[in-house]
Formats: structure tokens, sequence, C-alpha cells
């Protein structure tokens, strides 16, 4: 497959129809992906190729959205390789053709289309203000509108609401007893009617409504702290990811959480050019850079070790990388992560929790602000906090 490699290469080069230059570009697209794994791209590329030469596909100098949604209609009832290849094929086009706003606007539209026709107008307004005046990004746009869905369906199927100046603060009070017996936790509950606070006070200051129904409406966030490590099991992590056998991604994600309390989203967007140096790492939200402490410097020269070896050349920005995620580009899910430090049999909550609260021991509350608490997180921990973090060097 490696002479294959070559020989597309070659031909590409040494034509400069439109399919030629179409693939010529896709092959560096690929090269960026798969780095040096010559056989892979040699198979993506020789499967897109055939579905330009038998007119499956073809070869644009332009495309649009709908020209993507037609691809990932056609590759849907592919084989798992030719599905794979044309995965690839599709994302370039969307990099290529600069498509890739549009398309995460097209699916925020298409959910606010789910909402209740005599709603859709009001959460349109909203969410096109949010994208203008608060710069807020596609996916938190997205889970607003998804949250959204779900608040007036219920108004609407269930209290027979037609008009949102109908909507009252029973109305309110109904939706959250509804997520509260569905077996949410407060948290959510609590996030659910911040969202919908936020909705009806922009609706009110607009005239869209008489009065914001979550006036005066009082929901309590309630903190659930998690029971921080003790000593002796803090000592036999430490022991243990300080061993070369130990897998290398459990142990730097161990280290980050207990450590330096990196939480799972700080984690999974840590970016190879977020080290300032090779102990200085920068995380983005935060105000004050992580200084690594030279005890665990060799488990991050064994990571990225194993990860040069599992990249083979690609280039991958993110720092945590699996054998699918570093070929698709993104950052690591968060599922994957609890599931590597499932390993350790402890969860990422609690190696964080033991490091928020020995942070908060010392009365500093700038010290759980820098780790992206915001004031009201950091409450609780002020209120529970005790020495619990041990931070000595195990013993051999």
């Amino acid at each position: 497959m490696e002479q294959r490699y070559v020989e597309f290469k070659e031909k590409f080069s040494l034509d400069n129809s439109p399919s030629s230059i179409l693939m010529r570009d896709f092959m560096d697209y690929l090269d960026s992906a798969y780095g040096d794994q010559k056989r892979e791209i040699a198979t993506r590329t020789k499967y897109v190729y055939q579905f330009l030469e038998s007119g499956d596909i073809s070869a644009k100098l332009q495309w649009s959205i709908d020209d993507v949604a037609e691809l990932e209609a056609f590759r849907q009832h592919l084989s798992v390789q030719k599905k794979t290849a044309m995965y690839h094929f599709v994302k370039f086009i969307e990099q290529r053709s600069n498509l890739r706003d549009e398309i995460e606007e097209l699916k925020i539209k298409n959910k606010v289309l789910e909402i209740p026709e005599c709603f859709q107008g009001t959460v349109q307004r909203y969410l096109e203000v949010l994208k203008s005046r608060r710069k807020m990004k596609h996916w938190t746009r997205y889970q607003l509108a998804f949250a959204f869905k779900y608040f007036f369906d219920f108004v609407h199927n269930t209290l027979n609401i037609k008009d949102i100046r109908q909507i009252d603060q029973d109305c309110i009070v109904h939706y959250l007893q509804y997520l509260k017996s569905g077996g949410g936790a407060q948290k959510y509950v609590y996030t659910r009617f911040r969202e919908l606070n936020s909705l009806f006070t922009w609706a009110y200051k607009q005239r869209l409504i008489f009065a914001n129904p979550c006036k005066d409406i009082e929901v309590q966030h309630y903190y659930q702290l998690t029971a921080p490590l003790t000593i002796a099991e803090q000592e036999e992590l430490v022991k243990r990811w300080m061993s070369d056998e130990c897998d290398p991604r459990e142990a730097i994600i161990g280290i980050l959480a207990l450590i330096y309390g990196c939480s799972a989203e700080e984690i999974r967007f840590l970016k190879l050019e977020a080290f300032i140096n090779e102990i200085t790492i920068h995380i983005e939200g935060r105000p004050t850079n992580i200084v690594l402490n030279p005890v665990v410097c060799p488990v991050l020269e064994r990571y990225l070790l194993w990860r040069e070896q599992l990249c083979k050349g690609a280039d991958v920005e993110y720092l945590i990388v699996s054998r699918e995620s570093y070929k698709t580009k993104k950052p690591l899910e968060a599922r994957v992560i609890f599931k590597i430090l499932s390993n350790c049999g402890q969860s990422l909550r609690r190696l964080r929790a033991t490091m928020l609260l020995d942070a908060a021991s010392t009365g500093n509350i700038k010290l759980l602000e820098a780790v992206g608490l915001s004031f009201e997180g950091t409450r609780p921990y002020m209120r529970a906090a005790t020495p619990v973090l041990w931070m000595g060097k195990p013993s051999r």
C-alpha cells in the first residue's frame, strides 16, 4: 500500500484536471491527519478516487452545505472502510470551503425548528442576540436551543400554552417540579432555571412579554462535595503513576487532576502549544500558569513518548489523544477520560476535589478562582475545607 501511496501522489501531481487537483489537496489533508501512516492514507484515497471515477461524487470548485448533506447521506450506506474514507472527505470539504461555521449554525436552526411554532420566533431572536452581542459559541447556543425545546414542548403539550405571554410563575414552577420528579439533580434544575430566567429577562426588556415569570422564584443551588482521598490513597496512586508499567495516559490525567485540579474539559482541550517551556503549562481560562513539579516531569516525558509512537508524525494539536481521536483531530471525549481513570479505581471528580479542598484550607479564595471556579462555586469548598492533599514524594 505504501507503493500505492507514491503512485497516487505522482498521478495527481502530473494531472491538472479538477478531480486530480481535488484529490491532491485531499491527500495533503490526510497527510496531516495520519502522518507517516501511508497505508491508511492510500486506502482512504483509493475509495474516494473510485467514487469520483464512477460518478458517485463529483469534483467541484465550490461546495455548499447542500453538497455536504448529500455526501453525508451517500456515505451512510457504505461499508465501514468506505464510510471512514468518506468521513475524512466530508471533513476535508468542510475545511476547504470554510463551511464549518455554516454547518454549526444549521444545526442550531434545525433544533429551533423542533420547538412549537408559536415560540420559535422568540427563541431564534434570543439566540441571534447571544451570537452577535455576547459572541457565544456554537455549542453553547445549541445546548440552549436543546433546553428551550424541552421547556416549550412541556408548556405547549402539557399546560396547553399557545403564546409566550401566557407563561406565568406557575408554569415555571410546574416545569421545575417536572424536571425534579424525573430524577434531575438539583444542580441540573438550577441550570435550567437560570437559562429560562435569562431568556425571559431579555424578552421582558424587548416588551415581548408583560412580566418576567421567573422573577421572585428562588431555586437553591445544592452543592454535593465529593469526599477527598485519604493520605494513604494518595500515596498509593502516586506510586502507581510513577511506575513505568502504568498506562501513561492514566498517569498524566491523574496527576493533572490530583495535583493541579484540572477538570475533564481542561484536560480534553489542553493543547501542545500550551507548553510555554518543558515545565510550564498555560491552561485557557486560568490567570496563572501551571509549573510542573520536577518529580512528575518523567511521567509527562513518558506520555509524550507514547503519544509520538501512536500519532506517527500526524499533526494533532491536542495533548491527550486516543487511537480514534488523533485521526479525526478532535479532543478526546470526556467519557474516554473517565474510562481511562477507572483503571485506578478513582474518579476524576474525587481527584480534583482533593486538590480543591486543600487549596480552600489555606483560606485564600484566589487559589480556587485560579483553577476556574466562580465565586459562587468556591463557597462550599471554603466551608468544608480541611488539609487533605498529600504532596510528598513517594517512598521507594
